[in-house]
């Protein structure tokens, strides 16, 4: 089920970024979470599809549930995630 909007920023605080020890699945998350990506197109990524000068992730149309291609803006966080 989806998680309301308003207690997302307590769940990333207090379940992702609230641990001792790094987990590349909470960083996923987290990204996953701030792109509005679904899960299966964060997988997938790859650093080709990125720009980290530009800030967008450009998920080509064949990765695509509607076959074509999308541009996502990346947040400051999400960059942070990626670097």
């Amino acid at each position: 089920p989806a998680m309301p909007w308003r207690v997302i920023p307590s769940f990333i605080a207090e379940h992702v970024r609230n641990r001792t020890r790094y987990d590349v699945t909470r960083a996923i998350l987290e990204f996953l979470i701030l792109t509005a990506a679904r899960s299966g197109e964060v997988r997938g990524m790859t650093w080709a599809e990125v720009d980290l000068n530009s800030a967008i992730w450009t998920i080509p149309a064949e990765r695509m549930k509607a076959e074509q291609q999308h541009r996502v803006p990346i947040s400051s966080r999400a960059l942070e995630i990626l670097r």
